[in-house]
């Protein structure tokens, strides 16, 4: 379920490197403390001198209340019970250019129901993912630090 994207990251560094040869993508699977887990593909023009990633688009599942923030950063879910996932598109730096909107997981994270929700959401990550390919090629085609 965690490594569901996977094919679907590897696509678009197979699509981007295609077209931008001196571009280095990654498909990296992570967490960070809180996450419950963390999937993403990364891309950089020169890995060893930039301090950010040219593009960051990541899968993230972790508590409601510990990492999902509206952008004026309020809570993006007030009462916050249990986990939530999201989808974001940003630049290294962390500057958001698209996100599928976060939606919190019902129940037990040992539940089929959170689990089915969990693949529901990564159902739609892939349709998004697929539907901005256009937009993260334009985004790659000059290096951010340029």
């Amino acid at each position: 379920m965690r490594q569901r994207l996977f094919p679907r990251y590897e696509h678009v560094v197979a699509v981007a490197t295609s077209v931008y040869p001196k571009v280095d993508g990654r498909v990296e699977q992570s967490k960070a403390g809180y996450q419950k887990f963390q999937s993403a593909v990364t891309f950089s023009y020169d890995r060893v001198t930039q301090e950010h990633e040219d593009l960051f688009i990541y899968l993230c599942c972790a508590p409601a209340g510990a990492t999902f923030f509206n952008s004026d950063g309020s809570r993006k879910f007030p009462n916050p019970g249990g986990d939530a996932i999201g989808f974001y598109m940003e630049r290294g730096t962390g500057f958001e250019l698209a996100q599928l909107e976060p939606e919190l997981l019902p129940g037990d994270e040992d539940s089929p129901e959170y689990e089915q929700a969990v693949l529901d959401y990564v159902g739609r990550a892939e349709a998004f993912l697929d539907d901005h390919l256009a937009m993260i090629l334009d985004i790659l085609r000059t290096p951010f630090y340029s």
